[in-house]
């Protein structure tokens, strides 16, 4: 029994000298000294880890030294010198096991709790993590990983050369604040790789960016107090994507703008999410307390996917759409904090086109009040550039509860609601109707209006011969004379340039 303890603790004793050595490059022991496992006839002198084997119950068990078990698993940079105490400049540390790891096809660099001042260049194949599964970037003994800037720059970032197969997991970068250039994570030309249940905080620049390349994903993110530099010469965001099949998923994207102060920049420049490239795909993503919430930049190929989005908050815009996007179940709410009534929830620019939203939702509040719910400014001359709202509604906006378009019939507008308006009502609001239905009018009525609609807007009326429709300034019926509608026929309405024209 006492030679067993003896072998224990001399091969424990030698286990990091041997893996310090493989690290190093240094020979290996061949394999006639590797034992074949610790028993009773083990000889006393044992004493390194290159005479440590694992044997399984099965007799064809495969002996492997300690050294080796170290070198195949994850990368502990505190291997490389690695203080994590928030004070040393661990870079060269990092890098090192960074370089180590791409030298071998890639691997794992896995964080043990603490802060790590480095700025380093992730490289093909390699991975940082955190020590644990859950989100490593919360306070904690046994999970709080903060990579903390130390120089100018971005904290992670890649070669300008082409880089596949990264990842970045369960970490919090950290910043030094509005005169530090830097960010948190750039990926330059970048393919196939994954951030995860990280955040950024603190930065002048942007928390996460991805320049050029294909399929990136981002997903559990939170972005506070980045964009410190408000001194902008062109649009950023705390997040933002160039790249082609990207996916985003459940962030959120705060610069942290205060609401009552007014913009920051003329222009709108600071944004919480800023989605260019192609085919990206957005779920779940939210863009607050910005200038602009959520921007959807000049299109370079097919169209984006957005569903399940929010735009709150903000202190202009909720979205900002310059490119084209397929749309489902988003929100614009809440912005316009600076000044009432001046920004609206979704801004689609001229330079937007062919966008679908189906089931969309824009709307302010009784003390803050956006402008419009949806406001499109795309030409009427090219019919294929128009935008198109299904299933779309919205409350609480000052100039327009709904939609508003201001180039003729440029926009067209599938709107959500049924509605039966009180009987003898002459000008009916259709804001955000798609049929009227005039079930309670027992009485002769003229109805000579409709308001509350955007030009472009189509909407159906179910007929009752109780109902004359006045023609005149506001309706332009076929015959350019009133019409006593008929029961159970459908009429159809719309509106150009403030005038509604019976179909």
């Amino acid at each position: 029994m006492t030679n067993r303890r003896q072998v224990i603790k001399g091969a424990l004793a030698g286990t990091i000298l041997s893996a310090a050595a493989a690290v190093n490059g240094q020979t290996k022991p061949d394999a006639s000294s590797v034992d074949t496992g610790l028993s009773k006839d083990t000889p006393s002198g044992a004493s390194n880890a290159q005479s440590i084997a694992f044997k399984a119950a099965a007799p064809t068990s495969i002996v492997r030294t300690v050294a080796e078990e170290l070198n195949d698993a994850d990368i502990n940079p505190k291997r490389f010198g690695a203080k994590g105490d928030g004070r040393t400049d661990d870079s060269a540390a990092i890098q090192s096991a960074i370089d180590l790891l791409e030298t071998r096809g890639g691997g794992v660099v896995r964080f043990p709790a603490g802060r790590y001042r480095c700025n380093v260049v992730l490289k093909n194949g390699v991975s940082l993590v955190s020590s644990s599964t859950m989100f490593g970037y919360l306070p904690g003994h046994i999970s709080g990983v903060t990579l903390v800037q130390a120089d100018h720059g971005f904290v992670v970032d890649t070669p300008a050369t082409l880089v596949r197969g990264i990842g970045i997991s369960g970490i919090n970068f950290e910043g030094r604040g509005a005169n530090f250039p830097g960010g948190g994570v750039r990926f330059q030309l970048v393919k196939w790789a994954a951030l995860r249940r990280c955040t950024a905080n603190n930065f002048a620049d942007q928390g996460f960016q991805h320049l050029a390349g294909f399929g990136v994903v981002f997903e559990d993110i939170l972005t506070t107090n980045v964009l410190l530099n408000r001194q902008r010469d062109r649009i950023s965001g705390c997040i933002e994507t160039f790249g082609t099949d990207d996916f985003l998923n459940r962030i959120e994207a705060n610069p942290s703008l205060i609401a009552g102060r007014g913009l920051v920049t003329p222009d709108l420049l600071l944004c919480g999410i800023v989605v260019g490239g192609a085919n990206n795909f957005l779920s779940n993503c939210i863009g607050e307390d910005a200038e602009r919430g959520i921007y959807i930049a000049p299109l370079r190929g097919s169209q984006h996917r957005i569903s399940q989005c929010r735009g709150d908050s903000n202190i202009g815009h909720g979205f900002y759409v310059d490119g084209s996007a397929i749309w489902s179940t988003c929100f614009g709410y809440n912005n316009s904090s600076a000044e009432v009534g001046t920004y609206s929830g979704f801004y689609m620019s001229s330079k937007s086109r062919s966008n679908v939203l189906t089931s969309c939702r824009s709307e302010g509040r009784k003390e803050r009040l956006q402008k419009y719910g949806f406001e499109d400014y795309v030409s009427e001359s090219d019919p294929d550039a128009r935008n198109q709202y299904f299933a779309c509604a919205g409350s609480f906006n000052q100039a327009g509860l709904f939609l508003v378009q201001n180039h003729e019939g440029s926009s067209v507008s599938g709107a959500p609601l049924t509605i039966k308006p009180p009987a003898g009502t002459r000008i009916v609001n259709v804001t955000g109707s798609g049929l009227v239905v005039l079930d309670n009018y027992m009485t002769p009525t003229d109805i000579s209006y409709f308001s509350g609609a955007a030009d472009g807007q189509t909407i159906r009326v179910l007929g009752n011969p109780n109902v004359t429709i006045v023609h005149g300034s506001g309706i332009v019926t076929r015959s350019s004379k009133d019409v006593v509608l008929k029961a159970d026929t459908i009429y159809a309405f719309t509106r150009y340039v403030d005038k509604w024209y019976m179909n």
